[in-house]
């Protein structure tokens, strides 16, 4: 990376709360701004201020005082990093080269579930999906107006995918005694780039 680089992250936000009867909601928001700002000698100075308002939305419906259902909703960015935007060298198959016009990775996600607590007993199962746009991703592109360098291919970051990431996440807790308790979790995660048709890395 080059000597010099800065990155900074300024964010301001706000959680509230509300119960009615049986259900609580939750609504909360969050701006954030990213400055980085690079030297580069070789590829040249560039300088990035990207800003975002995130979401997110929560409702809970008390069953019972023991069960509980709850809705999830969020919406989700990220700024492009300095090793996205500066990073020169070699990775698994090739020569990355530094992306300096990159644009914020953005989410939105939905959850639902069921929660359990009880005296010996919690347990969660929840299923979510998460669609992702303007995804960075390496693509072949050229070093000096060459496909290759030193016999090696190369790949430079873009913006050009759109992915989805779903899945379950399941966990117990069972409390035998004061001292003794048992826990297991059990997730499955699918990620796929749609753009592409593969899976995620």
């Amino acid at each position: 990376y080059p000597d010099g680089s800065r990155a900074g992250n300024l964010a301001i936000y706000t959680s509230q709360t509300l119960n009615v009867n049986r259900f609580q909601f939750n609504l909360g928001g969050r701006f954030n701004i990213v400055r980085i700002a690079i030297e580069d000698e070789e590829f040249g100075n560039t300088k990035i201020t990207p800003s975002a308002f995130v979401l997110n939305a929560s409702t809970r419906y008390a069953i019972h005082k023991s069960h509980a259902l709850f809705f999830n909703m969020f919406t989700g960015f990220r700024a492009p990093n300095i090793n996205d935007l500066s990073s020169f060298g070699t990775f698994d198959f090739g020569t990355e080269v530094p992306s300096f016009g990159l644009q914020p990775e953005r989410s939105f996600t939905l959850e639902a579930g069921y929660k359990l607590s009880a005296d010996r007993v919690s347990a969660n199962l929840s299923v979510y999906s998460m669609r992702l746009n303007n995804l960075i991703t390496r693509i072949r592109s050229t070093y000096n107006g060459l496909p290759t360098y030193n016999g090696e291919d190369v790949y430079a970051k873009e913006n050009t995918a759109k992915a989805i990431v779903q899945g379950v996440e399941s966990s117990i807790r069972m409390s035998i005694n004061p001292n003794l308790s048992f826990s297991g979790n059990l997730t499955y995660t699918y990620g796929e780039n749609k753009t592409k048709g593969e899976p995620m890395r």
